[in-house]
This record gives C-alpha cells, structure tokens and sequence, in this order.
C-alpha cells in the first residue's frame, strides 16, 4: 500500500490511531506543519519525479531567457485572441 492510500483511508481511523499513524508517517518531517497536510507526500512524489524527468532527459529544463521569450509570445496570442 503506497503512502497516499494510507493517507486515503486514514480518515475512517479512529482519531487516536490516526495520530500514531501520523507520528509514524511524520518522524522523519522537520516542519511539523507539514504533518498535518495530508497531500505533501503526493506533491513530494510528484517533485522528485520531476526532477528525475529533468536528470534523465524526458523533461526539458528552460533557461529563464527562455521562458520569458516563451510567456511574451504566449501573452501576445493572448492578447490577439481575446483583445484585451
């Protein structure tokens, strides 16, 4: 069972059992306000897949030129299509 579907099921826990399994799932957190939201380990997932795609090649990583170039362009068919 992956971590999000202990996560999933976790609120048909009693609350004292949710507790420990927070403890459990968190101990290794820093930032106890991260304990609480039940979705930082599916973003932390989604993260490092990210950055994998990027190490491996199947993503494409944008220089900061790049993606200013790229949003000018976007905001100019933007603004030709809506005409604002």
């Amino acid at each position: 069972m992956s971590i999000n579907e202990i996560l999933q099921n976790a609120y048909a826990l009693p609350l004292e059992e949710r507790k420990e399994l927070t403890k459990l799932l968190t101990k290794n957190i820093e930032d106890p306000m991260l304990s609480m939201d039940p979705y930082f380990y599916e973003r932390r997932e989604q993260l490092h897949q990210i950055k994998d795609d990027i190490r491996s090649g199947k993503m494409e990583m944008h220089d900061e030129d790049e993606f200013e170039n790229e949003m000018d362009e976007f905001e100019k068919e933007l603004i030709l299509k809506y005409g604002n």
